[in-house]
C-alpha cells in the first residue's frame, strides 16, 4: 500500500488545459430574507439548492433547504423530534451519479447529567425532493462513564435458590448500561475473595451472561470488611481494568451482619480515599436490628437514605433495579471538564461525502476535538470510524472532506485547520494514512489549512486528477487566502513536498452579507463585481516557472475584506448553455460562485493556454476556470 503515499493524489496525466479572463455578470440572482440563505449550494441538473441553515422557523427547529429555478421555494421537512435546531444545510454534498443530495445538521444538543452533547444528522433528497431517513437514525445516548462492581455474598447463609436470584438482578442492572461506557466487575466473597470478572475481562470474550450464569457459590462465612478492602487494593486499580477519572461505584448485596465488622471502618475510609461510592442492599430479616442496619448505613456512602436499600427477600430485588439504576445514572462522575470527553461533542455532519457503502460524516468534535469521521450506510448502520490517535487536540480533523477516485482505489482527504494552530490535510486509504501539508517555511500560524479540501475530475475518466487545499486566513502584504494544488501521473507519483502550490491574491475587496440586521442575504454572483482582483496563475513547476494573470475588475472599489478560498464547487450547466461541468469547472471561491456557478460563453472574454506537463513534470493549475482540450 506504499504506493499510496508517494503523493497525496494519483492520476493520469492531464495535457493541456486553458483559463479564461471572466466577466463577473450573474446570470441568475435569487434573494431571500431567510438567515443564512446561499450559506451552501448544490447544483442538479435543473435546479440548484440552496440551504439557510440559520433559519429559525420554530423554537426547536433550524434550517431550511430551498429549490430555486425561476424563483426559490423551500422543501417541506418533519424533521425526527431529536433533531433539535440541528443547523439545516450547514453541510451539503451531492452524487453526481444518482444527482442525490445529503443534506446535514451537525449543531444537535441533547442535555444530560453534568453536559450539554452536540451530535448531528444527515438526510438524503433525492431528484424528487424527497427526503430520506436520518443518518444516524437517532441521537446518542447520555454517556454514563463508569466503572461498576458488584460484590455478592456467597456465605452459606445464602440458599443457593437465592443466590442463583442474586445472579439474576446482577445481569438485570447491567443492561441498560451495556454500550455506554460502562465497565463490570463481579466479585465473591465469603470467608475467601474471588474475583470472578475484573474489569478488564468482563466483556472481553464470550457473552458477558453467560460469565454471570457460570459463577458458582463458594460458602463459607461473610467476610464484609476483608471483601471490600480488596476490592479498593486489587479491583479498582490499573491492573484490575479500572480507569482514572471515571466514576466508580461498588454494590454490596449481603444477608447478614459481617463476621469482621470491626474491621469495616478502615476497610471503608479506603474506599473513600478512592472516590468509590457504595450501595448496600441488606436481604433479609437479619437487617432488623439496629446493629445490622447500622453496618449497612456504615457501608454505603454518606447519605444513607440514597444509598442503602432494604428488601425482604432476595426475589424483592428486582423491585430496586429501576431505582437503583436511577441512581447510578445520576452519580457525577469524578473526573475534570473536558478530560474524559470523546464523542460528546462530535457534531457528526459537519463535513459529508458520499462513498460506496453509504456516506462519511465529519466528527470534529470527537475526543477532545481531535475529531475523525465515521461511515454510514444510508440507511443509518455505522459501519466504521476513523479517529486517530496521533491527531492533538482542538485540531478539528473532519472539518472538510472530499473522495479521491484512483485506479488503485479511493481516498478519503480530510482537513484538520486547526492542527498545531495552522493546519493539516490527511489522506486515509484504510488503516494506512498520510499527512498533507506545505514545507515547513511556508508553515503561518492561523491560516487554517484544510478549511475546504476538493477532489477534481478534470477530464472526466473517472478519476480525480486534482487536490485542492485552502488556507482562507494565509495572508502577506497585499494578499490573503491560499489554494494548495496537488497533481500526479501514472508513471511517476509526485512526493507531497513537490507540488506547486495556487495563491488568490486581493487588491481590494468587500465583504459578503450574510443577512445581518435584519438585512436579506443575496445569492448574487455581482458580489465579485464590488472589488478589484487578480488571481496569480502559477503553472511553473520544479524547473520551469512561469506566471499569468487573470485580472476581475470593477470600478467601484470597496476596501473591506474578503476571504476567498472557504470553498470549493464544482459547476453544471443550469442555464442550458452547454456550458457543462465536462468543460468547466469553476474552484474555490465562494464568492465568486455565490450566485450563478455557472457561466455563458458571452461572459467568456479571452483566453489563455496554460500547459499541464512541462518536460514530464506535473505541474498545478490555478485561475477561474478549467477546460480540457
Amino acid at each position: 500500500m506504499a504506493w499510496i503515499f508517494a503523493a497525496a493524489v494519483f492520476i493520469s496525466v492531464l495535457n493541456t488545459a486553458q483559463c479564461f479572463n471572466i466577466d463577473p455578470v450573474a446570470w441568475k440572482t435569487w434573494t431571500n430574507a431567510a438567515a443564512g440563505f446561499g450559506y451552501q449550494v448544490v447544483q442538479r441538473q435543473s435546479d440548484v439548492l440552496i440551504s439557510a441553515p440559520l433559519e429559525q422557523y420554530s423554537p426547536s427547529r433550524r434550517g431550511k433547504i430551498y429549490k430555486c429555478t425561476e424563483t426559490c421555494t423551500s422543501l417541506p421537512f418533519a424533521a425526527p423530534v431529536f433533531a433539535v435546531n440541528m443547523s439545516l444545510g450547514l453541510t451539503m454534498t451531492n452524487d453526481p451519479i444518482t444527482q442525490n443530495t445529503m443534506v446535514c445538521g451537525p449543531t444537535i444538543p441533547k442535555d444530560c447529567k453534568s453536559i450539554t452533547m452536540y451530535s448531528g444528522a444527515c438526510f438524503q433528497i433525492d431528484q424528487f425532493n424527497r427526503f430520506g431517513s436520518a443518518v444516524p437514525p437517532s441521537s446518542p445516548e447520555c454517556r454514563t462513564e463508569a466503572d461498576i462492581a458488584f460484590l455478592l455474598d456467597g456465605s452459606g447463609s445464602v440458599h443457593n435458590r437465592d443466590f442463583q436470584t442474586m445472579k439474576t438482578f446482577v445481569k438485570t442492572l447491567v443492561r441498560p448500561f451495556v454500550g455506554k461506557d460502562t465497565q463490570f466487575a463481579v466479585v465473591q466473597f465469603s470467608h475467601v475473595v474471588t474475583v470472578e470478572s475484573n474489569f478488564r475481562d468482563f466483556f472481553s470474550s464470550g457473552r458477558w451472561e453467560s460469565k454471570v450464569d457460570g459463577i458458582s457459590q463458594k460458602g463459607g462465612g461473610t467476610y464484609t470488611a476483608g471483601a471490600i478492602r480488596y476490592v479498593v487494593q486489587n479491583v479498582f486499580t490499573s491492573a484490575g481494568g479500572s480507569r482514572p477519572n471515571v466514576k466508580k461505584i461498588l454494590i454490596v448485596i449481603t444477608d447478614g451482619e459481617s463476621s469482621d465488622s470491626q474491621n469495616l471502618p478502615y476497610a471503608i475510609r479506603l474506599a473513600e480515599n478512592a472516590k468509590i461510592v457504595r450501595f448496600a442492599i441488606g436481604v433479609g430479616n437479619a437487617f432488623s436490628s439496629p446493629r445490622a442496619k447500622q453496618e449497612l448505613d456504615l457501608i454505603a456512602s454518606s447519605l444513607s437514605t440514597d444509598h442503602v436499600f432494604r428488601v425482604e427477600s432476595f426475589d424483592a430485588l428486582a423491585a430496586i433495579t429501576k431505582n437503583l439504576q436511577d441512581k447510578i445514572f445520576s452519580i457525577e462522575g469524578s473526573q475534570s471538564s473536558g478530560e474524559t470527553l470523546k464523542m460528546e461533542m462530535a457534531q457528526e455532519g459537519f463535513s459529508v461525502a458520499y462513498v460506496p457503502k453509504g456516506i462519511q460524516m465529519g466528527t470534529v468534535g470527537a475526543n477532545q476535538w481531535k475529531g475523525g469521521y465515521m461511515e454510514y450506510t444510508l440507511s443509518g448502520q455505522k459501519l466504521s470510524s476513523y479517529e486517530p490517535l496521533f491527531m492533538e487536540q482542538d485540531s478539528y480533523l473532519g472539518y472538510s472532506m472530499t473522495i479521491a477516485r484512483t485506479r488503485e482505489g479511493q481516498l478519503t482527504i480530510v482537513g484538520a485547520p486547526r492542527y498545531k494552530h495552522r493546519g493539516l490535510v490527511m489522506a486515509v486509504h484504510g488503516q494506512i494514512n498520510q499527512k498533507i501539508d506545505p514545507f515547513p517555511w511556508q508553515f503561518q500560524t492561523g491560516e487554517y489549512f484544510g478549511a475546504e479540501v476538493r477532489a477534481m475530475d478534470v477530464n472526466a475518466d473517472g478519476y480525480t486528477d486534482l487536490i485542492l487545499i485552502s488556507a482562507p486566513m494565509y495572508k502577506e502584504a497585499d494578499r490573503e487566502g491560499r489554494v494548495c494544488c496537488l497533481i500526479s501521473t501514472t508513471d511517476n507519483l509526485r512526493e507531497v513536498g513537490r507540488r506547486c502550490t495556487l495563491r488568490m491574491v486581493v487588491k481590494a475587496a468587500s465583504t459578503y452579507s450574510h443577512g445581518e440586521g435584519g438585512q436579506q442575504s443575496q445569492f448574487d454572483l455581482r458580489t465579485v463585481r464590488r472589488h478589484r482582483s487578480n488571481y496569480t496563475l502559477n503553472t511553473g513547476c520544479h524547473r520551469n516557472r512561469s506566471q499569468q494573470q487573470i485580472y476581475i475588475t470593477d470600478n467601484n472599489e470597496e476596501d473591506r475584506l474578503l476571504r476567498l478560498t472557504w470553498a470549493l464547487i464544482e459547476a453544471v450547466d443550469v442555464s442550458r448553455d452547454q456550458w457543462t461541468t465536462e468543460e468547466a469547472i469553476l474552484h474555490e471561491l465562494r464568492e465568486l460562485t455565490y450566485a450563478g456557478l455557472s457561466y455563458r460563453r458571452s461572459q467568456v472574454a479571452g483566453s489563455i493556454s496554460v500547459p499541464l506537463m512541462q518536460q514530464n513534470h506535473a505541474c498545478s493549475v490555478a485561475g477561474g476556470v478549467f477546460s480540457v482540450q
